[in-house]
Parts: structure tokens; C-alpha cells; sequence
């Protein structure tokens, strides 16, 4: 607070300036916009200006603001008193005051830009119509007054973004980088245009632009690794996020966010590691809780899922995501009881209700109670007859027990009201090739190509059912490498490639790939008994016999085993028994 002793000397400078008046507002230094009543300018305005400066710097906005009116009081016709005011009204939330303040300024000082730049800004966060409309003529009015002004441009391309005039954005921020070339704001959004445009080389180009004005920025760096990712430039992807934590080594945020990357790109373990980083960092980010508990609940580990689940809900209980994986983790502890009574309270819910309809089928499966969970199924079909999830839930459960016909029917029927659904049109090619209808099934998996070309399951579908075919292995190369390429890191599609080259007679090939596949996905039986075959085809028995006995380990364990699952456990277990015929003495 200001004491006696600060007003007196407050007091002897504020005489001096009186004294001097005359000679500072006459001085080019001293813009006429800004001190109107040049010869006029009182005692009582320079003091409580003064006095308004020195409460300001302490954090008392509030006789900040009662000193700043009485300086207006004082002299009402000074522009730049009233400016200053209006800031403080600013800062205290008093935005209809501060618009006041703006527009009388402009009614003495009819030039003054950046009045008209700070009242076009209020005006474009208004939820009026009117104000935003009003916004775009004083932004546009101070961009006329100075049209060498970077800053005037910039501010009225966000105008333009906020109502949605993106064209017109880019077009003027490219005004305002041409006349500051080192507005890294400017680079910012333009970039940000251009991503959404899908044009991403010359979003990329215009961030390493940006890279080089300030090479440790944080947001520039991930949003480059962000870019080369989506143009599947994984290396360079990883180049950015290895600089993003090299230079900021104590952010969590760098540490989750190459986790997210690594997450997507099917680097489970690695993932693992660095949100384990950026907890240690944040102890108490309900995020970075939340994704280790998905992944230990992906890795059957689900004591250690339900404790990070149980974190999060002490903190905030109706975590709906929370509660419903902790559901899912419960049910892997066959606590089905609690499972249950969380997927019960979930009914309301109105992002996971469906989810968990299908997790309490899910329990009754388990139990083998197999008719109810249908019956549970096709009365939640009835209720919310166009639910992807539940249609696709309940369509599995006719695959379980073969019966395709209903299968088929099911997702037909939901095709003719909703033709271009990705998730039941692969799930109709898998039901067809089930049924044994492996022709309608490539057409109906092509047809989704069609809808989507970059759907990588669809692609890698389609080359795998060639190569086990042993037919278009050119075209299924193709097919796979792309979905690879979309997919990278995914041990079935590697395995599909693995396949390919199996077919062809590339055995060393078929090995590096499937030997990778079963690193990647060591729990899938399918990939470790194409790795046996190709084993025994390169006349490696051992290690032929161990890739099958894995397989049957694997089959084994399998308590939800559906009918291809029951068919290849029976071909691993003949293929290890010829082994031991043939080792047998």
C-alpha cells in the first residue's frame, strides 16, 4: 500500500510535472492523440493517474480504478486517460464500461488505432450478434487508419476465424507475416488453417519456418511431430518429439504426449514408460492415471488398473470413463458382483450406456449363460435400434453360435439405413467369409475401401484372405504394405506381410516379419503358428515346435474360443504331433 511518506514524495514530482507541463506536452515525443487538453492538463489528473499506477502495481485494481476515474474527472477530454481506464475495466471484467470508455475515445480522437484495435477485440468475444458484426468495422477501420501495422491485420484475421470466414483469415494473416516476419502468432494459425485443409506441406513448411524463430518452442515441436506423423513420416516424427523432451525435460505434458504417440503407433511398452515419466512429473494427473490404467488393463493387469481407476474416482466420483473401465477390470477379475452393480449405475450415462450393455452380456457370457446374454442383447437392439455398438455386439454373439443367417440379416438391416457404416460393413465381410461366402465377403470389404480408402483393417482383410488363398500375392502385398504404412507397428498386419512373403517362397522375408509380429502381439496364437510353418518350411524343427507349442498355449488359455479359434487349435495340436512322430525314435 502506499504510506505517508510515498504521497509526499508522490506529491513533490507530481508539482514538478504541473510546473513542466507546458514544455513535456510540447515535446514530439508526446503524442497529440493521446493528451488532447495539452495546455489544460491539471494537477488533480497527473496525482491521481500517478496514484492509479502505483495501486496497480500493488494489485489493487480496484483503487487502481477509483484514482483512473477521478485523473478522467479531472481532464474528460483526455483520450489516453480514458484509454487507460478502459484497460483497467479490462482487467476487472467490467467489458461493457471498457466499451464505453473505447468508443468516447474514438469519438475525441477519431484516428486513434489502437482504441479501435482493443474494442474490435472485446467486441469479437461478445456472444452478440450485433457486437461481432460491429467488431469487423473497427478492426477492419484500424487496419485503414494504418495499414503498416502487422498487428491490425492479425487481429482481425481471428475476427474472421471466430465467425468462421476461414479464407479470408489466411489471407490476412499472410498480410501480417509479410509485414513482421518474425510473428510467430501469425505463423501459428495459418499453420493451424492449413492442417485443417489437409494441406499439410505447406503447413509443414510453414513450422519449421516457425521452428527456426524459437527452435525449443514447445507447442511448434509437437505440432511438427503431430504433422509428419499424419504424413506417416515416423522418423521424422520421432526426431521432433525427441527434441520436445530434450528441451523440456521436467513438462509432463512432453512426456504424455510422445506417450499418445507411441500409443498410437502400437508401442505399448514404450508408451508404458513415458506416462509412467510424466506421472513421476504430475503426480496427481487424472489423465496421464487414466491412460496407464487402459493400458494395464489392455496388458491383464488389472489389480494395477483398478488402483489407477480408483485414484481418479477419489477425486471426483461420477468419472464415467473411470468407472466403467474399472468395470471392465473387475470383470477380469471375475468380481462380476461389482462389475455389475458399476455397469448398472452407467445406464443414464449418455457416452457409455451402450458400452455398458454390452460389458453386463459380456458377464453372462462368461457364466455361460449364453441365452440370456442374447436375450440381453436383442432387447437393447430393440431399444436403440440404430447403435453401432450394440448391433455389432449383438451380431457377434449369432457368430459365436453360427448363426450366421441372423447375422447377416442383422447388419443388413442396419446397412439399409445406414449405408456407408464402416464398423458393420466389416463386421458383414467377416460374418460372410464365416459363412463361407469368401466372394461376397472381398466385395463387401472392397465396397468399404470404396467409402474409405485408408480403412487399414479393411486393406489388410483383403491381402490376408489372398495370401492364405495363395492368389494375388502382388495385390496383396500392396494392400498390406499400405495398411502398414497406416498402421505401423500392428503385429497382425505384419503378420499379414509375413504371410505374403511366406507364399512366395521369401522365406528369410516371412521370417523377419513374423518374428517382429510375434514381438508385437505375443499373444496372438495365429502369428506363432504362421512362424511355426515358416519355421518348418525353412527346416528349423525346434524352433518350429516351439512357435506351435506356444500357439496351443495360447489356444489353451482361451476360455471365449469361437469357431476359427476351435479350428486352429486342432490344426496346431496335429502339427505338433507329426513333430513328435517324426522325433520320435
Amino acid at each position: 500500500m502506499i504510506n505517508r511518506a510515498e504521497l509526499i514524495k508522490l506529491t513533490f514530482i507530481l508539482l514538478l510535472l504541473v510546473s513542466c507541463t507546458q514544455k513535456v506536452v510540447s515535446n514530439k515525443a508526446v503524442d497529440k492523440k493521446i493528451l488532447v487538453y495539452e495546455d489544460s492538463v491539471s494537477y488533480e489528473s497527473y496525482y491521481n493517474f500517478t496514484v492509479s499506477r502505483m495501486y496497480l502495481y500493488d494489485n489493487d485494481l480496484a483503487k487502481s480504478i477509483e484514482h483512473m476515474e477521478l485523473a478522467e474527472i479531472a481532464d474528460p477530454g483526455s483520450a489516453y486517460l480514458k484509454y487507460n481506464l478502459a484497460q483497467l475495466y479490462i482487467s476487472a471484467n467490467l467489458t461493457e464500461d471498457a466499451k464505453t470508455k473505447l468508443k468516447e475515445v474514438i469519438e475525441i480522437d477519431e484516428d486513434n488505432v489502437e482504441s479501435y484495435k482493443l474494442l474490435g477485440r472485446l467486441m469479437s468475444t461478445s456472444t452478440s450478434e450485433k457486437d461481432k458484426k460491429e467488431a469487423g468495422m473497427y478492426l477492419q477501420k484500424a487496419v485503414k487508419i494504418d495499414p503498416d501495422n502487422s498487428d491490425s491485420y492479425f487481429l482481425l484475421a481471428l475476427h474472421y476465424l471466430q465467425i468462421g470466414e476461414k479464407e479470408k483469415a489466411k489471407e490476412l494473416l499472410q498480410k501480417s507475416i509479410k509485414l513482421q516476419p518474425n510473428d510467430e502468432d501469425a505463423y501459428f494459425f495459418l499453420g493451424e488453417l492449413l492442417k485443417e485443409d489437409e494441406n499439410l506441406e505447406s503447413a509443414l513448411t510453414l513450422y519449421s519456418v516457425l521452428l527456426t524463430l524459437d527452435p525449443k518452442n514447445f507447442a511448434t515441436l509437437l505440432t511438427l511431430a503431430s504433422i509428419e506423423e499424419k504424413m506417416l513420416n515416423y522418423i521424422k516424427a520421432e526426431q521432433y518429439f525427441t527434441q520436445l523432451l530434450k528441451y523440456h525435460p521436467n513438462n509432463s505434458k512432453a512426456y504424455e504426449q510422445y506417450g499418445n504417440y507411441l500409443y498410437r503407433t502400437k508401442r505399448v511398452e514404450e508408451a508404458t514408460k513415458q506416462y509412467q515419466n510424466a506421472e513421476i512429473l504430475d503426480l496427481n494427473n487424472p489423465e496421464i492415471k487414466f491412460k496407464l490404467g487402459i493400458i494395464y488393463l489392455e496388458n491383464k493387469e488389472p489389480e494395477k488398473a483398478i488402483e489407477k481407476f480408483d485414484y481418479i474416482l477419489s477425486t471426483k466420483s461420477t468419472n464415467v470413463a473411470a468407472l466403467y473401465y474399472k468395470a471392465r477390470a473387475l470383470i477380469e477379475l471375475e468380481n462380476y458382483s461389482d462389475a455389475g452393480n458399476i455397469l448398472n449405475s452407467l445406464s443414464g450415462s449418455t457416452e457409455y450406456f451402450d458400452r455398458a450393455i454390452i460389458q453386463s452380456a459380456y458377464i453372462l457370457e462368461k457364466q455361460d449363460k449364453y441365452p440370456e446374454a442374447k436375450e440381453h442383447m436383442e432387447k437393447a437392439y430393440a431399444d436403440y435400434p440404430g447403435n453401432v455398438n450394440i448391433t455389432n455386439y449383438l451380431g457377434a454373439i449369432y457368430r459365436k453360435k453360427e448363426n450366421y443367417k441372423s447375422a447377416i440379416e442383422l447388419y443388413n438391416g442396419f446397412l439399409s439405413k445406414n449405408p456407408n457404416n464402416e464398423a458393420i460393413l466389416y463386421s458383414l465381410a467377416v460374418t460372410n467369409f464365416s459363412a463361407g461366402k469368401e466372394t461376397e465377403s472381398i466385395k463387401v470389404m472392397k465396397d468399404l475401401l470404396e467409402l474409405n480408402p485408408d480403412n487399414a483393417d479393411a486393406l489388410n482383410y483383403i491381402g490376408y484372405t489372398y495370401a492364405d488363398k495363395g492368389v494375388n500375392l502382388d495385390e496383396a502385398e500392396s494392400y498390406i504394405k499400405k495398411a502398414m504404412k497406416l498402421a505401423p507397428n500392428t503385429g497382425y498386419i505384419i503378420d499379414s506381410l509375413g504371410w505374403v512373403y511366406y507364399r512366395k517362397g521369401m522365406l528369410n522375408e516371412a521370417i523377419v516379419n513374423l518374428e517382429l509380429a510375434a514381438k508385437l502381439s505375443p499373444e496372438d496364437a495365429a502369428i506363432w503358428d504362421h512362424l511355426g510353418d515358416v519355421y518348418m518350411e525353412s527346416g528349423d524343427i525346434p524352433k518350429a515346435l516351439k512357435s506351435y507349442e506356444y500357439a496351443l498355449k495360447l489356444l489353451n488359455e482361451n476360455e471365449d474360443k469361437n469357431k476359427e479359434d476351435k479350428k486352429l487349435e486342432a490344426k496346431v495340436r496335429d502339427k505338433i504331433n507329426g513333430i513328435n512322430v517324426k522325433l520320435s525314435p
